[in-house]
């Protein structure tokens, strides 16, 4: 009778730890990812990029990895993590309202630390990217990684805007995006290139690239040794692959590719 009561007991025990193992499972979700890049004339550009997320559950701390080049340079005194209107502050003491940041010529990494709890919360990074531009013979190249490839959660909405440092004529502007199918870009003028994307994919990188104007003693930027007409022939190439993988994946070909927005030369692309 006692060893039926004990197996009772344990087989009781087991369920409520293995049930309250499953209710209390937490899990977070990214809502939206935003960009703004504004493009200097010195050839540096200053990122803005806020986040969503909800977190089901209790959460302490969260990560993020921005893949560099070792062309690109970007320094810990340019960089600041807000939420909302608090700024963090950088320290390794590991308390809520805190972060750490590691740079190296690969990548940026991030860990911050703050307390959540079936909450919504909303973390913005502010960052200079020194020599954000590329000056090649006859054209300015701009080509950047907002969202890497490393991501374990899919981002639920992403949009971002890239602000050249000049007006340009209708005819030079030329914009492109990589990553995602269903991807959009637009030139809503003659300064400005919008992309955006939804639900952005697990492992999923989303890249923009605009080409404009050859910027003049711009001190920062690099130098290339492209033109306009090989950076077109190249992404020209690119559409016409994603073209041929979409076909195999009887995916429709409106999802690869856009149009002239204004005039001849002013292109928006999303391969």
């Amino acid at each position: 009778m006692l060893k039926k009561k004990i197996l009772a007991l344990l087989f009781f025990l087991f369920v409520f730890l293995f049930s309250s193992k499953f209710v209390y499972a937490k899990d977070y979700s990214i809502l939206s990812a935003d960009f703004k890049v504004q493009l200097n004339l010195d050839g540096s550009a200053g990122v803005t990029e806020t986040r969503a997320y909800y977190f089901d559950g209790s959460f302490s701390w969260i990560d993020q990895t921005i893949n560099l080049n070792t062309k690109y340079k970007i320094q810990n005194t340019n960089f600041e993590l807000w939420e909302g209107l608090q700024k963090y502050l950088q320290s390794d003491s590991g308390q809520p309202g805190t972060y750490q940041l590691t740079i190296t010529p690969e990548k940026l990494y991030l860990k911050a630390y703050y307390q959540a709890n079936f909450e919504s919360k909303t973390f913005t990074l502010k960052y200079k990217i020194e020599n954000a531009i590329i000056n090649h013979d006859d054209i300015a190249d701009f080509y950047w990684q907002l969202i890497g490839g490393e991501w374990s959660k899919p981002h639920q909405k992403v949009t971002a805007e890239v602000i050249l440092p000049l007006p340009a004529p209708d005819d030079q502007i030329w914009a492109f995006g990589h990553g995602p199918l269903n991807g959009r870009v637009s030139i809503p003028d003659n300064q400005r290139a919008v992309f955006s994307a939804d639900n952005l994919p697990i492992n999923k990188f989303f890249e923009v690239r605009v080409l404009f104007p050859k910027l003049e003693n711009a001190v920062f930027a690099q130098t290339g040794n492209k033109t306009l007409a090989g950076i077109l022939d190249e992404e020209k190439k690119d559409i016409e692959k994603t073209a041929k993988d979409v076909n195999k994946k009887n995916i429709s070909p409106v999802l690869v590719a856009f149009g002239v927005l204004f005039g001849i030369g002013v292109n928006f692309l999303f391969v």
